[in-house]
């Protein structure tokens, strides 16, 4: 996620960024579709904290939006 600029992108700085991986194993019993998800990270430039960023490279990385759900032993 960047701000600033002059709206084409130039003269920004990266506010927040994330990382996730998706993977595709065999399917079990609390697998059904063999797909697992993981955020690995997510930091945010102490400059642009407590702006939402984080929560909006979190919910483009959340697992459910592409239809994961929450794993039955966790609830």
């Amino acid at each position: 996620m960047t701000t600033g600029g002059d709206g084409d992108g130039e003269g920004g700085g990266l506010a927040a960024c994330g990382i996730g991986t998706i993977e595709q194993r065999l399917p079990g019993p609390h697998l059904l579709n063999g797909r697992i998800g993981q955020v690995i990270g997510l930091v945010t430039d102490p400059a642009h904290r407590r702006r939402g960023y984080g929560r909006a490279v979190m919910r483009g990385l959340l697992y459910r939006d592409l239809g994961f759900t929450d794993h039955p032993d966790l609830t």
